[in-house]
């Protein structure tokens, strides 16, 4: 009985809103991971050529190995100025020696913003590389 109590059903709004949400899906939901891949692969590709690490990865969750935690903080820091919001991932999270930034491509990201995120990364690389002692 006591689970009853503070139970209550969702809104009309609510579930016409999910309803919405699963007929689009069925409509929309396989074009749309074609080209969420697509856009991951181009993402990766320009990573690479750029000489970014990105492991063993095909997900939309895209880690830029690193493999120090300052390098890791500071290159985030500076791509965050760039207006790319990207969070270190540091141990105990992942073993030590493999820290990293986290990226998240989505379906709504352009070619041209996932390009710029690949620049702004360069460039935080360079910011630090002429800072030795945050290259550690």
């Amino acid at each position: 009985m006591r689970d009853t109590i503070f139970s209550a059903a969702l809104s009309p709004v609510t579930a016409a809103a999910a309803q919405a949400a699963f007929k689009l899906l069925d409509i929309e939901g396989a074009t749309r991971c074609r080209q969420l891949m697509s856009d991951v692969r181009h993402f990766i590709r320009r990573l690479h050529e750029e000489g970014f690490d990105t492991g063993d990865t095909g997900a939309a969750i895209v880690p830029v190995l690193l493999g120090n935690e300052t390098l890791a903080f500071a290159m985030a820091g500076q791509c965050n100025v760039e207006g790319i919001y990207v969070m270190p991932v540091i141990y105990p999270a992942v073993p030590k020696g493999t820290e990293r930034l986290r990226m998240n491509v989505t379906c709504d990201h352009r070619r041209e913003e996932l390009d710029y995120a690949v620049g702004a990364l360069v460039r935080a690389r360079t910011a630090v590389e002429e800072r030795p002692f945050l290259n550690r």
